[in-house]
């Protein structure tokens, strides 16, 4: 090979149309060379797809001796080989130098996102060392060089001084602050390395493959060792406007005879297209493409997706792997993404998922949300709702949270300093764990001790990176997230983080900490473990060096396939290209490269695109126009894939006769482990209304309808019952109390003052509250009379009873008795009503069943009744039942509850039953989906 330095910094190469084949040949014939076999490339992603190449390789040619050669990305290798004697600068804390540089040059450059212009910087002084930019011969020199890249005058020098000044400044405080903490940039380590190690590699082969820009910094070593060089990629034709700006025309080039292919004549910008469909025809008699090109055009983006889908499922039944879903657009990767897990296919992502989508960068956030926003109820809430805060009964858990989260619903926030009188509030009106507290308490605590001190002024960078470790701990987060793939990936990147940041004396406030690890999040990525390898997603840059035998690309319109990235804060397109740095007609170009890889490469290749998008319609890349003109000119055939359409129309055809489909109710049935402990009243009555509701609320644990902030009915109830409580049965009250028409007055007086210290202390406008009082205070002369009448023959006994006993072996029943009041060896149960209650029959009848539920909860009982309330200045007893009914009731509730129970335990499927007046207000609708059942 002649590999020679030319007056440009380029080299001259061979080229090859099929690297990866002309790879492996050339490494197989060596295989038995005492040479040391070193192949370099691009990127690591690179790495893994010619490793896999070569395996292949060797299999097919069924060579079992077969060692796998070194492979490392170019700057890898070199990395290896350099021994610096300085420590190398990760990229996270030359991210932090240059911050910290910005910050000090706020007079020549001023922006509000700091972060982001230093990751720009980077990128930008990376491209200038790779390409010899000569920034260290001062400003004039770099501002003469970027005035001959604009193309201006002399006179006109003045117009770039700015650009220059900021550009050369912000490098010049880099340089000095990697020299004062006595770094080394790894680019710089690199690219001196490539210029001056001494060393002759006279026992190594080297192949560089794939690598489609080549540095003026690379090319002096590529050069320097050309004789143990073989360099391989694609072949770029001078003559296509396509690859006009691929960085490789930019090297002296020799051609083999190679056999033309059809799309070597379509995309030959040179010749007359007239000529060239001539030329096709007779070159080709036969269209070459519709056996293994095809397109399809979808009306919208749901539609498109689901054509992939159909078309990937449709591949896999009939064997045909491996196969890759190939999109410039990462976010229509996503949507295909999600589509195919749906319908269980777990496809290789090689793009992954950012950090910021998963639910443990999103708990991090919900940390730090709650922190910075006082601990108001609703991220307070969230909180504490993260799936990665420890805990033993997750269900329970969570059913408790959703019910502070109703409770709190109609409370006002609480300050900050105040959430004490949160955990008093939840623990008074609801049985929550003591895990639930903990939590609270130790969130309260790591606050005071890690975060409040960050909240004011400025601090080391490294402070608020080990104070958010050490919360994760204190609350133990951490040993959560190291169980959850997502998770361990995460903290890894934030080990990362600290030891970069350890490093730094860069002084930043709480804001700006929140920016920077934002982008962090949303930057970084992680790929999914336990996926299906037949099928994989990626965008261009991943399908270098690599061979799918079925292709879909997928958003082949012009707008999605090209490469228009926002224009930088540094340099416009054609500065760049002067300047020998990346531009976006190079990104395209190359793009192009890869596209007809794949066409010549594969079995089969789906093109997809969507005709309308946001209600415009959408041009096909010019590069799909091409090839389907010449094959109707030529052919007079279209690549319109005729067979996905009629599968996809029978699709749809399908999904609409299944949307207006006779439907059934649902049943439902579940582990035995999901059915509840314990049973009350309220789920029985749920199970007895509507099985399915039960299974919803109880069993799946799915929270009812949030409560309003306004006081209502449901909080009049509880203010009554928790007044009729303290009246009766605190202890100073329980043996004084004597109900007689004499004492009446003082009845009356001594319960409204209870009441009125209840109501006044409820958490509500005070307005509302009196309006309510009021209501109650006409009810309260009638109660003291009913309870005069009854106290002759019953006495209070117990106020809000707790019962739970063994009812069969698997399930306990519980519940919560107003009142029971007692007459020698006997019990009667009042249960106090200022709603609405069930009528006698439905309760005779057995469809309300509380009354003879709190029957089974204590053997002694003998009467039970509702005493209404809810009416003003009067007070009745409703619903009084007793002695031989009640039994023959309790018998009968019992039988049918031993066998729900048994039937839940059994995995028996029970049916929505679909009850009108029960329907109403059930919040499930939306799952059994009662508006489609058959009428």
């Amino acid at each position: 090979m002649n590999i020679q330095a030319s007056t440009l910094p380029f080299i001259f190469v061979e080229h090859s149309k099929n690297p990866l084949d002309a790879l492996t040949l050339d490494v197989f014939n060596l295989k038995n060379s005492s040479n040391n076999l070193i192949i370099l490339c691009e990127s690591r992603a690179d790495i893994h797809n010619i490793r896999l190449q070569l395996i292949r390789q060797a299999q097919t040619k069924n060579i079992k001796s077969f060692q796998l050669p070194d492979i490392n990305s170019m700057q890898d290798w070199v990395w290896q080989q350099a021994r610096s004697s300085k420590p190398i600068l990760s990229e996270y804390h030359k991210q932090l130098l240059l911050v910290d540089a910005i910050r000090q040059s706020k007079s020549i450059f001023k922006t509000n996102n700091l972060w982001a212009v230093s990751k720009e910087l980077i990128s930008l002084f990376n491209e200038c060392t790779l390409a010899q930019i000569p920034l260290e011969l001062g400003e004039s020199s770099f501002r003469e060089l970027l005035n001959s890249s604009y193309g201006l005058s002399k006179q006109d020098l003045h117009s770039i001084s700015k650009e220059s000044e900021i550009i050369y400044k912000l490098w010049l405080a880099y340089q000095d602050q990697i020299k004062a903490g006595n770094l080394i940039d790894p680019i710089d380590l690199y690219c001196h390395w490539l210029a001056n190690q001494k060393e002759f590699f006279s026992d190594s082969h080297f192949y560089l493959i794939g690598k489609h820009r080549i540095y003026p910094a690379e090319a002096i070593f590529l050069n320097r060792i050309k004789d143990s060089l073989s360099i391989y990629y694609p072949q770029v034709d001078p003559d296509n406007l396509a690859t006009a700006n691929h960085p490789h025309l930019k090297f002296f080039r020799t051609y083999g005879n190679h056999a033309v292919k059809p799309l070597d004549i379509i995309f030959n910008s040179s010749s007359d297209t007239f000529k060239r469909i001539n030329q096709l025809k007779s070159e080709f008699p036969n269209n070459p493409f519709p056996k293994h090109l095809s397109l399809f055009t979808a009306g919208s983006i749901e539609n498109h997706v689901w054509a992939i889908c159909l078309q990937t499922k449709k591949w896999l039944l009939e064997d045909k792997t491996p196969i890759a879903i190939i999109a410039n657009d990462r976010l229509l990767i996503r949507r295909i993404r999600a589509v195919l897990e749906e319908e269980g296919i777990r496809a290789n992502d090689l793009g992954g998922w950012a950090f910021s989508t998963t639910s443990a960068a999103t708990s991090i956030e919900a940390l730090l949300d709650a922190t910075e926003k006082d601990f108001k109820k609703e991220p307070l809430l969230d909180l504490i709702s993260s799936p990665f805060l420890p805990q033993s009964g997750i269900l329970k858990f969570k059913q408790q949270v959703y019910a502070c989260r109703n409770i709190l619903h109609k409370h006002r926030s609480l300050p900050s300093d105040n959430i004490d009188k949160f955990i008093e509030l939840i623990s008074k009106e609801l049985m929550v764990s003591h895990e639930l507290t903990t939590t609270l308490s130790l969130l309260k605590d790591s606050f005071e001790s890690f975060f409040k001190p960050l909240r004011i002024g400025e601090h080391k960078l490294s402070k608020f990176c080990n104070s958010l470790m050490s919360v994760l701990n204190a609350l133990g987060i951490k040993d959560c997230l190291i169980n959850d793939l997502a998770g361990a990936q995460l903290l890894d990147t934030l080990e990362s983080l600290i030891h970069s940041t350890n490093k730094s004396d860069i002084q930043i406030n709480w804001n700006e900490w929140r920016q920077w690890l934002r982008g962090i999040f949303e930057n970084n990525y992680f790929i999914p473990g336990d996926t299906d390898n037949r099928v994989t997603l990626c965008g261009f840059q991943y399908i270098d060096n690599t061979k799918y035998d079925y292709v879909i690309f997928a958003g082949i319109e012009e707008k999605r396939i090209i490469s228009a990235k926002k224009q930088g804060t540094f340099f416009n397109e054609k500065v760049r290209y002067e300047l020998k740095l990346k531009t976006n007609q190079e990104t395209n170009a190359i793009n192009y490269i890869r596209f007809r890889q794949v066409i010549e490469q594969s079995k089969h290749v789906l093109l997809t695109a969507e005709s309308i998008s946001n209600g415009e319609s959408q041009e096909i890349s010019s590069w799909v126009k091409m090839i389907e003109l010449f094959s109707q000119s030529a052919y007079s055939q279209s690549l319109k894939d005729d067979e996905l359409l009629q599968i996809f129309s029978s699709y749809k055809n399908f999904k609409a006769l299944k949307k207006h489909q006779v439907q059934t109710q649902p049943k439902a049935y579940s582990a035995c482990k999901l059915v509840p402990e314990n049973i009350s009243a309220t789920q029985y009555q749920s199970l007895i209304d509507c099985p399915y509701q039960y299974f919803a609320k109880y069993i799946l644990g799915l929270k009812d309808q949030e409560q309003s902030e306004k006081f209502e009915a449901a909080d009049f109830g509880k203010l009554v019952h928790q007044s009729l409580y303290t009246f009766h049965f605190q202890e100073h009250n329980k043996e004084s109390i004597k109900f007689t028409i004499d004492n009446r007055d003082q009845l009356i007086k001594q319960l409204t003052n209870v009441s009125t210290s209840i109501f006044n202390h409820a958490l509500f406008s005070k307005s509302a509250k009196q309006g309510w009082f009021q209501r109650w205070a006409l009810n309260i002369p009638a109660y003291i009379d009913w309870s005069i009448e009854r106290s002759n023959e019953w006495k209070p006994l117990f106020g809000e009873k707790k019962i739970n006993q063994q009812f069969i072996d698997s399930t306990n029943i519980e519940g919560q008795i107003d009142r029971i009041d007692s007459n020698q060896q006997h019990h009667s149960v009042v249960d106090f009503k200022t709603g609405s209650f069930p009528s006698d029959k439905s309760i005779r009848h057995g469809e309300a069943v509380q009354l003879p539920f709190y029957a089974l909860l204590d053997s002694n009982i003998s009467q039970v009744e509702y005493l209404d309330l809810g009416k003003r200045a009067i007070t009745n007893s409703k619903a009084i039942i007793s002695k031989d009914e009640l039994n023959e009731l309790k018998i009968k509730n019992s039988e049918r509850l031993i066998f729900l129970l048994n039937s839940l335990h059994n995995q028996t499927e029970l049916p929505a039953s679909g009850i009108d007046s029960k329907c109403r207000i059930c919040d499930y609708e939306g799952l059994c989906r009662k508006s489609h059942w058959n009428r």
